[in-house]
């Protein structure tokens, strides 16, 4: 989508926000992750941020305690705003949505990172609906991808999908 000087803009992939079926045959949408209030992946991000920075936080409480009480604490408390506050920093700075390509074969998705993104339904070993949170989550053996969809779209995706990963893939409800 162009912006006020009609460039394409980098993060624009041109998706639609909601789903649409292009010429091609594709299903293409955009998820707005915080025009639908969905905290999930923050919440994701606070717990893993939580996991390593806790335990180093009480290493550093025992081993500065030698150093004054107060000064321990605080150092403590410091270290611990820091590791959660993080994640609420790149919350906050979070400039892209996650757009998704759904075709019979493959789903696609951006932003890319490494390499192109594009997972195949075959090889699915698990999918999890979770409609609460917009997610539809695919396991591979090694990989998995979350695919967010706004809520009146979920129904279809899920389905779409479901109708396309190996038949013995577990499905969770």
């Amino acid at each position: 989508m162009p912006d006020q000087n009609g460039l394409q803009t980098e993060l624009d992939w041109g998706f639609p926000k909601r789903l649409q079926q292009g010429d091609d045959g594709a299903y293409r949408w955009t998820y707005d992750i915080k025009a639908q209030g969905n905290r999930a992946p923050m919440r994701t991000m606070v717990f893993i941020c939580a996991a390593i920075f806790v335990p180093i936080a009480l290493i550093m409480l025992f081993m500065t305690w030698q150093y004054g009480e107060l000064q321990a604490l605080l150092f403590c408390l410091g270290l611990l705003a820091l590791g959660v506050g993080l994640p609420a920093l790149i919350w906050a700075l979070l400039p892209q949505n996650a757009s998704y390509k759904m075709t019979g074969e493959y789903i696609e998705a951006w932003p890319k990172g490494r390499g192109n993104n594009i997972h195949r339904y075959e090889g699915v070993r698990r999918v999890t609906m979770e409609p609460r949170i917009d997610r539809i989550r695919l396991k591979w053996a090694v990989t998995g991808l979350d695919v967010y969809v706004p809520r009146e779209d979920y129904a279809f995706v899920r389905d779409y999908i479901i109708e396309r990963v190996p038949k013995e893939a577990e499905k969770i409800y």
